[in-house]
Parts: structure tokens; C-alpha cells; sequence
């Protein structure tokens, strides 16, 4: 049989046997993956631990985007994210294509505003090591309503409350079903982003 590739033509490159067939071998390519995890417990004001709970997000369209133009395109970066809280109340599904900037798109899910902080608390993380990048310290909300259920939680770079402008980058359903809080608890999270060749 006679090698067919050429030079620097390896999408191209077969094989010729001598019956006069051909072998195409399929073409090499690197591909990444990349995944988020929050990890969130809820403590009461006497300092109890009264769950934990992990959440597997979804990236959505708007963040893979925002990653490929601030990365690739060299497009402004955004410089601060926050978390927020997803209401279980009319929730029906996460979508890829969920957006907030522009005209605000998320018809599965609203958000919970049940917290007294001023604004979205902040996602802060530290250097990427290993390919993952988290925070050292806990995104903290302190809830101020009673019976409250959270069905999940999201990351943005706008830091309203209930605000429909900013870059959504990922949402996620906790792993052991809708979770309470009440007045007086903490919920505190942590949220880790990961990226690996496949």
C-alpha cells in the first residue's frame, strides 16, 4: 500500500491499497470541557448546620460566549461576578439559551430576593490551580424571610438584586432536590470552575 498524505495535509491524508481503495483515518482534534460546582450549607443563628448541598450547573449560551470574546476576541473582560439565588416557585427548567442583558429571557426560573444583603453578594475567586479556579472564602447570604424553598443558584456580572441587565454565565438545581431557608439562617457557598481537555 502507498501513503497518500502530502505535507502539512494530514485532514486530507490516505491510504491506497492494491485493490485501488482508499483509507481515510478519521482526523485528530483537542477538545476541553468545562464545569461548575457550587457547594452551598445553611446555617441557623444558633450556629447549626442545618444542610448542605452541592449544585452541577449548567454554562449557558451567554457564558460560553462571554469566555470565547473576552479570551479569544480580546473583548472587555467582565470584572466581578455574583452569585444569586433561584426561587423553586413556578420553576419549571434551565435553558441554554436563558439570558438577562438586553431583553431578560428565563422563563423556567425566577430569582430569590430573600436576603438582606444590598446587593448580589460578590464571587471572589483566587488564582486557577489544576484548572479550577473557586473562592477561599463563602458567598454569604443572610436570609430575612421565613419559609422560603431555593430550587438552585446562578453567577452574573451585575450586582442588583432582582436586576435584568448583566451577562449570565451559569444556573444549577441543587443535587438533593429544593432546600429551605428561614429568617435568621446563612447560606453560605462556594462556587468552583473547572476546565480540562477531554
Amino acid at each position: 500500500m502507498l501513503d497518500q498524505c502530502g505535507v502539512n495535509d494530514e485532514a486530507r491524508c490516505r491510504v491506497l491499497h492494491q485493490d485501488g481503495s482508499f483509507d481515510f483515518p478519521a482526523p485528530t482534534r483537542d477538545s476541553a470541557r468545562m464545569w461548575g460546582v457550587f457547594h452551598c450549607r445553611c446555617v441557623g443563628s444558633d450556629g447549626v448546620v442545618k444542610w448542605e448541598d452541592d449544585a452541577y450547573n449548567l454554562i449557558v449560551n451567554s457564558g460560553l460566549n462571554d469566555v470565547l470574546n473576552a479570551y479569544i476576541r480580546d473583548t472587555t473582560q467582565s470584572a466581578n461576578w455574583y452569585m444569586g439565588l433561584v426561587d423553586n416557585a413556578s420553576f419549571t427548567a434551565f435553558a441554554a439559551g436563558d439570558v438577562f442583558g438586553g431583553t431578560p429571557s428565563h422563563a423556567g426560573w425566577i430569582e430569590n430576593a430573600a436576603y438582606s444583603n444590598g446587593t448580589r453578594p460578590a464571587w471572589a475567586p483566587g488564582a486557577a490551580s489544576g484548572q479550577s479556579i473557586t473562592n477561599a472564602s463563602t458567598v454569604n447570604f443572610s436570609i430575612n424571610a421565613n419559609t422560603q424553598t431555593i430550587h438552585g443558584l446562578f453567577i452574573i456580572n451585575n450586582a442588583t438584586i432582582s436586576g435584568t441587565a448583566g451577562t449570565l454565565f451559569s444556573e444549577a438545581a441543587f443535587n438533593g432536590g429544593n432546600q429551605p431557608v428561614n429568617n435568621g439562617d446563612t447560606l453560605q457557598c462556594t462556587y468552583t470552575l473547572s476546565l480540562a481537555s477531554n
